[in-house]
């Protein structure tokens, strides 16, 4: 199979990936809008090109800081790929979006400025994910402490043993002392050894 060379199958294959990509002008006017970033954007393709993403596209962000301009116009003035993200949007629909990506500054045959194109990947699965695994741990925590509870683990692979602060408190060491083994089996009442070993 040979590659075509025609720009209708490049764009194809833009419009087909999972990441959002855009392009601007020199004078950041829309030129390419793909299917991704409809999804990821909450906005329409035929909305957009020929749009200016300075003034006609508002940027809506939790604390009204616009976090995304100050990067794009970082990048059209030093002229270096940047790489950005997590930022946080407001979509259109007023939905809360995280989004990271890459902003590459475009050149003509004269090596001159041309626009900028941007990559972006909707990254809100996982920033949720993770703030739901961070709030899980707080009320363990929490928990803990109300149950006068703890807990330890050890990890086969780098042979180390972790501790909550709990589980310090209770045994009534100090947190800068690294578990081991035998120092768990120490703090444990004859009785109970055999069952944690």
């Amino acid at each position: 199979m040979s590659i075509p060379e025609n720009k209708e199958f490049y764009a194809a294959i833009l419009d087909g990936i999972n990441t959002g990509i855009w392009a601007v002008d020199k004078n950041e006017n829309f030129i390419f809008f793909n299917s991704a970033m409809e999804r990821i954007s909450g906005l329409k393709k035929s909305q957009t090109i020929g749009s200016n993403l300075m003034t006609d596209i508002p940027e809506q962000t939790i604390n009204g800081e616009a976090q995304f301009r100050k990067l794009f116009l970082n990048v059209k003035k030093s002229l270096e790929t940047m790489s950005y993200g997590p930022i946080s949007i407001i979509t259109p629909k007023g939905d809360l979006s995280y989004q990271s990506g890459v902003l590459i500054p475009q050149f003509d045959e004269n090596e001159q400025y041309d626009g900028i194109m941007c990559t972006v990947d909707d990254i809100t699965e996982h920033k949720l994910a993770e703030k739901a695994l961070q709030d899980s741990k707080l009320r363990l925590v929490r928990s803990q402490k109300i149950a006068h509870m703890g807990d330890w683990e050890y990890d086969i692979e780098t042979n180390r043993y972790t501790g909550s602060e709990e589980c310090y408190r209770i045994f009534g060491i100090d947190p800068a002392i690294e578990l081991s083994y035998e120092l768990l089996q120490e703090m444990t009442h004859p009785d109970d050894r055999d069952k944690s070993a």
